[in-house]
């Protein structure tokens, strides 16, 4: 706002009635006050400002050639005047095109404080003008003015943690509102939650997987048993990376959960990707897994193919040798054993869709079920590492649970035999009651 904006005649607003905030006298500035710094009366002033009702901004700063501030004006926020928009000229003869109507914030109020340099005594008010050409902010509204809106590292650290939780911003701020107890409180609106959000997506994008790789080597350092890889091109950028296609290495645990040992991203389903990433897990695994069930995706099929997997002429060849070294041919155990070698022996079935031992379409769907409630496809490398370990702590969880109701739970025998109760305490309960339990009384 110009000198002369601020100075124009009262005569111009002769049509507005002129407002004057009503606070605690001590706060109201006055002419000739003195400050011993111009902060502080700047200071000052925002704070009556903000007992009243309204919010400030600063003017262009006027110095002299030493830098030495001569005066400052400190006006209403929605201080001058909205420009007035040109109307088209109509050359074609047609209807001149419609403007687009705005409301301005803007209200030719011209409520303002000048700071002058008065020397060593510091800055002294030579014009206080108090007047406003609108309405105050009510007492029930002020928690929405500027001044009273701060994210603070409470707000970023509920932010962050809803991040970690895969919960957008909205919820997470209606959360805190009903933790801290109305909005009033909150001390920022929903849309400082939802700006705060997107600067901190701003600030990973385009580093996150700097970002991702520097932790994934922190984390090597802490725990050695942590493994990861990548792949570059010649010029070292990572050759997969966004829009890409996560891939869990999911597993059964000791209670038949679905348990995730590991995961890729992978920017196609094709046998290049698939043979990268199978490589990379044989690495960090230090063995081929004996049996890998898949979706029986064709290039998945063709990716694991690998000629270091015993083959059934292989398995009967070291057989037949193990029995003589150990002269065990005539053992009825091991006879048998061999007999039902297609139903046990990794290398007669591994090219079957073992329909017969997991359900593969059920298993998936709840691999990927469980992934949805933890992870945002629209995720950048760092929010997706922070999903994935909320995930996997989810699992640890789940897991512990179950683990502490077995060693603390009795289960309900039936047979009252030895093997039974034997059973009983080498299974888990889920495993026990579902399997080894119902084995055993259909054959008591």
């Amino acid at each position: 706002m110009s000198d002369e904006d601020v100075h124009r005649s009262r005569d111009e607003q002769y049509i507005i009635d002129l407002v004057t905030p009503t606070c605690d006298p001590q706060l109201i500035p006055f002419e000739g006050q003195i400050f011993p710094t111009l902060e502080l009366g700047v200071k000052f002033y925002e704070e009556y400002a903000d007992a009243a009702g309204f919010e400030t901004h600063l003017s262009t700063p006027k110095k002299t050639e030493d830098s030495t501030m001569l005066y400052r004006y400190v006006l209403y926020n929605r201080a001058g005047l909205k420009p007035k928009k040109k109307i088209p000229s109509n050359t074609k003869g047609n209807e001149p095109k419609k403007q687009r109507q705005t409301v301005s914030i803007r209200v030719e109020c011209m409520a303002h404080i000048v700071l002058r340099h008065a020397g060593n005594r510091g800055y002294r008010v030579t014009t206080f003008d108090e007047e406003h050409t609108h309405n105050m902010v009510p007492e029930g509204q002020r928690h929405l003015m500027n001044s009273k809106r701060n994210v603070n590292y409470i707000h970023q650290m509920m932010m962050l943690t809803g991040m970690k939780a895969n919960i957008g911003p909205m919820k997470t701020f209606r959360f805190y509102k009903e933790l801290v107890g109305g909005y009033d409180d909150v001390g920022c609106t929903p849309q400082d939650f939802k700006n705060y959000g997107r600067d901190l997506r701003a600030f990973s994008d385009g580093v996150d997987a700097r970002i991702l790789l520097d932790n994934f080597r922190d984390k090597q350092e802490s725990c050695p048993g942590f493994k990861f890889s990548f792949d570059t091109f010649e010029d070292t950028t990572l050759k997969r990376l966004y829009k890409m296609i996560l891939t869990p290495f999911t597993g059964r645990d000791n209670h038949g959960r679905c348990i995730t040992f590991g995961a890729a991203l992978i920017s196609n389903e094709d046998v290049e990707s698939y043979s990268w990433v199978f490589s990379k897990f044989v690495e960090s695994m230090g063995a081929h897994p004996l049996i890998l069930i898949t979706d029986q995706d064709p290039a998945m099929r063709k990716a694991i193919e690998n000629p270091d997997l015993v083959e059934p002429s292989v398995f009967e060849e070291k057989w037949h040798r193990l029995m003589d070294e150990y002269d065990l041919g005539g053992n009825r155990w091991f006879t048998d054993m061999f007999a039902l070698r297609a139903n046990w022996v990794p290398a007669y079935f591994r090219d079957t869709k073992m329909s017969g031992l997991f359900r593969t379409t059920s298993l998936s769907e709840s691999e990927n079920s469980f992934f949805r409630r933890h992870v945002n496809k629209n995720s950048n490398l760092v929010q997706l590492y922070m999903h994935y370990v909320g995930a996997m702590e989810a699992q640890r969880n789940t897991y512990d649970t179950i683990t502490l109701a077995d060693e603390t739970g009795s289960l309900d025998l039936i047979t009252q035999s030895h093997i039974e109760h034997h059973a009983s305490t080498v299974y888990t309960n889920k495993i026990f009651k579902e399997e080894v339990q119902v084995e055993i009384v259909s054959a008591a």
